[in-house]
């Protein structure tokens, strides 16, 4: 995509206008409705705003494209984005670096940094200058798919440059590192860090005292977690933004869950290493471009990861000889191999999360059942696989990737009893209708989870979002003869509350998790479900 070398188009010389349009009421009408529908994920409507200004005479600006190009990101439209930033500099308008902040975005959230990675660094190099919330930006791409090496290269390189950095752009490269279990690396990072924001400083302690606990380096974990446990005891400065004094208050409060729990931990005297090197052997993360046998090489990077680093040389050897074994020719996980059970029933949750709410309830199912968690993003893996160790869960069968492209193509067919999606998508603050973007329960989606479960298995969607679940019950209409709840007109019965009673599959209540309790934080108690057979 070429860059405009000047503002010169095809009649000559354009005026200059002001950025955001405020030379031209129309423009500066535009530009406001653009960014307030992209807030809300309503690309078509943006769309529309912009060619209405186009057919009144309008001249967008730069805002405008930004706008756009942010829409088209929030709603997961990459394609159309990289049409608009094209289209602006057709019309020799300069994108800046909040444009290309969000084209970055864009650009990241594919399966392959590649092209996120390279188009930052020909950000550095051109007239657009890197920011701290660009290269967050880049981070947060980096921390979904676990590329710990591109964050550290990034993070140098940037340093070497003088580049301001914020709170969280440590706490990116740390909790990766930390996941990867490259504690001497992580542990100069904090070590120097001069960001004195107690949250942000709280939440690397944490993280660095979680590793050192994997390790079984107890002392080095207490320290750490003494640290963070006195920063976590300072009260939350308000930002001013009521959304995001919620969100770092449940923030600061989940940081003392998970302190509370290391705590317990560390307490017990149970070493952690063995359970490691175990939950390390039931850990597999796909992407897109993998073929349907993984190599070595794949295993090999994968497993370096989540933590293959913290184990001796011959565990690593064991570990990586069972997981190169972990799917049939086809490409198949052999879950039950995984799960040393060729007998004991099995469940599946889809859209797992942090994990808290899986390895709450594969504790209690600990010799009656075993359990499977789907979770698109590699963090969150890494979060569910250090639960798994805290309560040495041997039961628990951790697969990352995209659900989308796991369940019918790497599950076995008629494997589980039970299977539940807990807060898909996840949930939206808004009630909105016309909201654009990826949506996972698909007719065709769902048709796929009915297959991967046993004759009279039983599919739960638990949402704090009646507005969705009425729309996903009518789009279930198409799925007469899969699931008996569906009869082909009326939608299929909304339940009031989460699901209860024998038939869920559960062994006690249903239980919490972090998404839950976030959502109860703001007020939004009521919960319904979907029941599918």
């Amino acid at each position: 995509m070429k860059r405009p070398s000047s503002a010169v188009g095809a009649q000559g010389k354009r005026p200059k206008l002001s950025p955001r349009g405020k030379d031209d009421p129309l423009v500066w009408a535009a530009n406001r409705r653009i960014t307030a529908l992209a807030k809300k994920k309503k690309l078509a409507e943006a769309v529309e705003v912009l060619d209405e200004l186009k057919a009144t005479g309008g001249q967008p600006t730069v805002h405008t494209y930004t706008a756009l190009v942010n829409a088209c990101v929030r709603s997961g439209a990459t394609d159309s984005a990289k049409k608009y930033m094209e289209e602006m500099c057709e019309r020799g308008i300069a994108p800046n670096v909040v444009t290309m902040t969000a084209w970055l975005k864009g650009v990241c959230d594919s399966d392959d940094l590649t092209d996120g990675r390279a188009l930052l660094y020909s950000m550095n190099n051109g007239s657009v200058e890197v920011n701290a919330r660009t290269l967050n930006t880049f981070l947060r791409g980096c921390v979904r798919l676990g590329e710990v090496e591109y964050a550290v290269e990034a993070y140098r390189h940037f340093r070497a440059k003088g580049l301001y950095m914020d709170g969280s752009t440590i706490e990116y490269v740390v909790r990766l590192l930390v996941g990867a279990l490259r504690l001497r690396d992580a542990q100069k990072i904090v070590s120097r860090v001069a960001n004195k924001d107690a949250g942000y400083n709280a939440a690397l302690y944490l993280l660095l005292a979680q590793g050192y606990a994997a390790t079984d380096k107890v002392e080095e974990a207490r320290a750490q977690l003494d640290k963070s446990r006195e920063l976590l005891l300072e009260e939350v400065p308000a930002s001013g933004t009521p959304s995001t004094d919620l969100f770092l208050k449940h923030r600061q409060k989940e940081m003392c869950r998970e302190a509370e729990a290391l705590a317990e931990v560390l307490r017990s005297g149970i070493p952690c290493k063995p359970a490691l090197k175990a939950v390390l052997s039931r850990q597999l993360f796909f992407r897109q471009k993998t073929v349907a046998k993984l190599s070595d090489d794949d295993v090999l990077s994968e497993l370096s990861r989540a933590g293959l680093l913290g184990l001796g040389p011959k565990s690593r050897s064991l570990v990586l000889r069972r997981a190169s074994r972990s799917c049939s020719k086809d490409g198949v996980v052999q879950v039950r191999k995984l799960l040393s059970s060729p007998t004991l029933p099995v469940k599946v949750e889809i859209c797992t999360g942090a994990g808290d709410w899986i390895a709450n309830h594969a504790k209690r199912d600990e010799g009656k059942a075993c359990w499977v968690a789907l979770e698109l993003r590699h963090d969150r893996c890494i979060q569910i696989a250090r639960r798994a160790v805290w309560s040495q869960l041997r039961n628990l069968l951790v697969l990352g990737g995209d659900a989308a492209a796991i369940v019918p193509s790497r599950l076995p067919r008629s494997l589980a009893t039970h299977a539940y999606i807990n807060f898909p998508e996840p949930p939206a603050w808004h009630q909105d209708e016309g909201v654009t973007g990826d949506h996972l329960l698909t007719a065709q989606f769902l048709k796929h989870v009915s297959q991967i479960l046993v004759p009279g298995g039983r599919l739960y969607i638990v949402s704090d979002n009646k507005t969705y679940l009425i729309t996903l019950a009518y789009s279930l209409n198409s799925l007469v003869g899969i699931f008996k709840e569906c009869k082909g007109k009326g939608g299929v019965p909304i339940v009031l509350g989460v699901p209860s009673g024998a038939d869920t599959g559960l062994s006690g209540d249903f239980g919490e998790s972090y998404f839950d309790r976030l959502w109860t934080a703001g007020k939004k108690k009521a919960r319904n479900h979907i029941l599918l057979t």
